[in-house]
Order: structure tokens, then sequence, then C-alpha cells
């Protein structure tokens, strides 16, 4: 293992500093809403199968959320997950935004605009997760690639 192999943040790292990040966002009015919004859109692309993972992954996870007739913001985080990656993947760093999906009391607000807003919250949340967790995700398929060569 190289010494850039050793600095890399872990999968878990870098899911908690989306989180850390998406907590200590200036959003306005509706703040509390759309942070708890984002943190379920961390919890779908998170959890999602790499497998699943290609150019229009944010317009599958947009195009589910807005089919989705789930009465409850978690049940709405499931029901997306089932449809786009039924084999997903929990990732421990995922249990803060998990808590806040289910403990929230803006749970009824921050469900509602996923589905009416859907579009400048994937654009967010795009950001957020290709400024924190895309660049390993890259590293660790290069990483296979090297390995699968080798052998």
């Amino acid at each position: 293992m190289t010494n850039k192999q050793q600095s890399k943040p872990s999968r878990e790292q870098s899911i908690r500093r989306a989180y850390k990040a998406i907590e200590q966002m200036q959003l306005g009015e509706r703040e509390a809403e759309v942070k708890l919004a984002l943190k379920a859109l961390l919890v779908i692309r998170g959890a999602l199968n790499p497998a699943v993972i290609d150019e229009t992954i944010y317009y599958k996870v947009a195009k589910y959320i807005r089919a989705s007739n789930a009465e409850t913001l978690s049940a709405l985080v499931d029901d997306v997950l089932r449809n786009v990656s039924p084999e997903f993947i929990s990732h421990f760093a995922l249990g803060d935004p998990v808590q806040d999906v289910y403990a929230e009391e803006s749970a009824p607000k921050a469900r509602t605009l996923l589905q009416e807003e859907i579009i400048p919250l994937v654009i967010l949340m795009k950001k957020v997760y290709q400024k924190y967790i895309e660049p390993e995700e890259a590293t660790e398929e290069e990483q296979a690639e090297e390995e699968a060569s080798h052998a």
C-alpha cells in the first residue's frame, strides 16, 4: 500500500464529512427542511450499489422521488432505494442522516420539498457528493483495476 493510498479518507470518513458539510450550510428561510432533504439524498446516494451508478444516476433518483407515493420521508428514502438499487449497501456513517430522517419534526416538509423541488436539491447534493465522496470512489476503482492487472 502506498502513502497516497494510506492518506486517502475511507468511504465512511467521506460520508461523515459530507454530512458535516450539510449540517454547516447556511440555507436561508427553509434551512431545516432543505438540510433534511439533502440528508435524505445523502442516504440514498451513499447507499446505492456501485453496480447501478452511471451518468444518469441523479436523474433516476429524481424520477423515483417524484413518482413515490410514500407518506413519510423515511418511506420515501426506502422506496427510492428499492427502486434504484434493491441490493443497496449500508454504511455505518449513514446512521446519523438516517436517524435525522426518522427523528426530525420537519420531515413532512422535507418530503414535500423533495417531491416539489427535486432538481435544485439534486444539483446541490451532487455538488456535495462530488466534493466529499466521488474522488474517493474513483481512487477505489483505480485500485481495483491495478490489483486486477497484477493478478
